[in-house]
């Protein structure tokens, strides 16, 4: 028997920067990559010394953990399918 042939789906390449995400989606992304390479230099170099840790620890690892739950929330309530996982994703995350 011969498998029937694999028909593949269209690509948008990046999946942040394809026609269908919102502007405000984009932004929120662009700021959580700021923000991780932010704290990955300061946790592999020592940029800015111990006199920023405490922020980069207690309020910048914060806002990018809710900015993370914040694009799961959005992916949620515009997907199709497994809407109510995404959404109990976004909450554990949050």
């Amino acid at each position: 028997m011969a498998t029937p042939p694999v028909t593949r789906t269209e690509s948008h390449g990046f999946t942040v920067w394809h026609d269908g995400v919102p502007w405000f989606v984009r932004v929120v992304f662009l700021a959580l990559l700021a923000m991780v390479g932010g704290l990955a230099v300061h946790g592999l170099v020592g940029v800015g010394g111990q006199g920023i840790h405490t922020a980069l620890d207690a309020w910048l690892s914060c806002t990018a953990e809710w900015l993370v739950a914040l694009l799961c929330l959005i992916g949620a309530l515009r997907s199709e399918r497994n809407k109510g996982a995404w959404i109990l994703v976004a909450a554990a995350i949050g």
